[in-house]
């Protein structure tokens, strides 16, 4: 890319990094020139368009918990912009908040959405938003997920190499010793067997001395998760 602007982060504050071509103009705004802008983008394509960002406002005051009263007309001018765009919120799964201020005894918002056209929301009826926590930012993650999941089928599970083992010696030690094993197994495809063999090693070795490490990992996410949807102190 020819131009960027980086704005670093600060703590959990996250920064910001763009990027554009050199035939690409970029400006940055203010809200109401971001709303203007918005209005503007309805006008500029008849395809079908989703809008999704930290749009740094919020609808109603159903949306904040904490801190100060956001001045009305404020909210409106946004809702305003979304109505002209012919915008619609696609909802979401996951804390209602989206970005967390700890000083001031506390402030949480919905900051973060995404927002569609009726002609977009028909091409992708089942679009799904998640909201996602992170321990690195002061916002939520968002996922748009445009095809549901499909089910599992009852093959054989995917192996998937965990980069925690590389931090212990024993894991290059289960792969040569596997390796070595699947060269001088016989079989008519040598590297297939070698893999095969890595595969099972390792496997074994996991359960054994890291256990499952997968459900671990989603078992806190989900802790964290239920965390955030907590009411603040007072």
């Amino acid at each position: 890319m020819k131009h960027d602007l980086i704005v670093p982060s600060n703590g959990n504050n996250g920064g910001i990094t763009l990027l554009w071509k050199e035939d690409v103009k970029v400006e940055i705004a203010k809200r109401p020139k971001s709303w203007a802008k918005l209005k503007h983008l309805k006008g500029t394509s008849p395809l079908p368009w989703l809008a999704i960002e930290d749009f740094n406002e919020i609808t109603s005051l159903l949306e904040k918990e904490g801190g100060s009263l956001r001045p009305r007309k404020q909210m409106e001018l946004f809702v305003n912009a979304i109505d002209t765009c012919g915008l619609r919120d696609i909802g979401f799964i996951g804390p209602k908040y989206t970005w967390l201020y700890q000083r001031s005894g506390g402030v949480r918002e919905r900051l973060d959405r995404a927002l569609g056209t009726t002609d977009w929301l028909a091409l992708f009826p089942e679009a799904k938003l998640y909201h996602l926590s992170t321990s690195i930012s002061d916002h939520s993650a968002l996922s748009l997920y445009l095809i549901p999941k499909k089910k599992k089928s009852k093959g054989r599970k995917m192996f998937i190499f965990e980069s925690i083992w590389l931090k212990d010696n024993r894991c290059e030690e289960n792969v040569k010793t596997a390796w070595e094993d699947g060269v001088l197994s016989g079989s008519n495809w040598v590297l297939g067997t070698c893999f095969e063999h890595c595969k099972s090693s390792l496997d074994a070795w996991n359960k054994l001395e890291f256990g499952h490490v997968g459900k671990t990992i989603a078992a806190l996410q989900t802790k964290l998760e239920w965390l955030e949807l907590q009411p603040s102190s007072p």
